[in-house]
């Protein structure tokens, strides 16, 4: 039975695709069968996963619009394992198509039923649009990321109240993790301060959802200038190995399902 995560937060930018992109690298790497669904227009994953957006001739906007199916739009990427249904930056053209249309928060759901995969990570778009609400009804579970700055950490309450919404309107679902992404260094001095400070939970609704977390690293960057994930591009990185970490978190917290341990590089 396949697995669904929706990862995505309110505010962009906040580390969502460069985390789909190296989780969906470590499960590949560790023998599982991955699809990463891009939903969002600037194509991140898309690109981090070795794919030309403008070469892919069928998209996700095509399956959402019913002009093509999952399968058809489904391409190899430069993981082992990991088929990608790409994203292009017209698809902010086809989600105003699809905006209005009936049933149009069922469509990834229906399409995602016969897909071929043990695990699909979908990476929403950075905005509560109706592909997001598509995105969560499809999904098993949602997990949300975030940078340690006030535009992000304020984007997970309203991540999880979309959550919640979705979760009322169409049945269980939750979000069961926050990933805090680009963690500055100890020796950052008042950065690295300021950026616990913002971390600190309690009270919050996402109180106990925090993963272990991932430094701020100029490996990020340059991985995705390569268009290669950070478990090929740096498998020996320490922020690949905290992506590791992310990966057995939620492996106990049973929001990704329990199996072959990850690759481990030596």
């Amino acid at each position: 039975m396949t697995w669904t995560v929706a990862v995505g937060n309110a505010a962009g930018s906040a580390g969502k695709s460069t985390s789909v992109v190296a989780l969906a690298a470590l499960l590949g790497l560790a023998g599982r069968k991955v699809v990463v669904l891009d939903a969002d227009a600037q194509a991140s994953a898309t690109v981090g996963l070795g794919v030309e957006p403008s070469e892919c001739r069928v998209t996700v906007g095509d399956v959402l619009l019913r002009r093509a199916t999952l399968t058809e739009a489904l391409v190899e990427t430069v993981v082992p394992g990991v088929r990608l249904v790409p994203a292009s930056r017209g698809l902010d053209g086809h989600v105003q198509q699809l905006t209005g249309q009936r049933a149009a928060e069922q469509r990834l759901r229906l399409a995602l039923i016969d897909v071929d995969a043990d695990i699909v990570l979908i990476d929403c778009p950075g905005s509560m649009s109706v592909v997001t609400v598509a995105a969560l009804v499809a999904a098993d579970v949602a997990v949300t990321v975030a940078f340690p700055t006030s535009k992000e950490i304020d984007g997970i309450a309203e991540f999880m109240s979309l959550v919640k919404e979705v979760a009322e309107a169409y049945g269980e679902m939750e979000c069961a993790a926050v990933i805090p992404c680009a963690v500055p260094a100890r020796n950052r001095g008042g950065l690295y301060v300021a950026a616990m400070a913002l971390l600190d939970a309690e009270g919050q609704a996402w109180s106990g959802l925090l993963t272990p977390q991932v430094r701020q690293s100029v490996k990020v960057p340059e991985a995705f200038a390569n268009r290669l994930p950070l478990p090929v591009a740096f498998p020996q990185e320490a922020v690949t190995a905290d992506y590791r970490l992310v990966l057995d978190d939620l492996r106990r917290r049973g929001v990704l399902p329990s199996g072959e341990e990850v690759c481990r590089e030596s």
